[in-house]
C-alpha cells in the first residue's frame, strides 16, 4: 500500500541505507488523512488533489463536490 502511495506522490518518506524507508510523525498523520478520506469515499487521485495543493478554498470545492456526490447517492438510494 505504501509504495503505491509514493507512486502517486502521496507519500515521500525519506530513504536510508538505499531503500529503507524512514516514516516521520509528518508520514504518519498524511497516513492517517490518506485513510480518513478513503472512508470517506474518496479515490486515490481525489486525495492526491486535495494533498498537492495549499490553497484551502481547492481543497474545500474538492470536499464540497465529494459532499455533493454522497447526497446524491443517498437520495437515489
Amino acid at each position: 500500500m505504501a509504495r503505491a502511495w509514493e507512486s502517486m506522490g502521496l507519500l515521500t518518506p525519506v530513504r536510508i541505507g538505499g531503500e529503507r524507508r524512514r516514516y516521520g510523525p509528518d508520514d504518519l498523520y498524511r497516513v492517517a488523512v490518506i485513510l480518513r478520506a478513503k472512508e470517506a469515499g474518496f479515490g486515490l487521485d481525489g486525495i492526491r488533489e486535495m494533498i498537492a495543493t495549499s490553497d484551502p478554498a481547492v481543497r474545500r470545492t474538492h470536499l464540497l463536490r465529494r459532499r455533493a456526490e454522497l447526497a446524491q447517492r443517498i437520495a437515489e438510494a
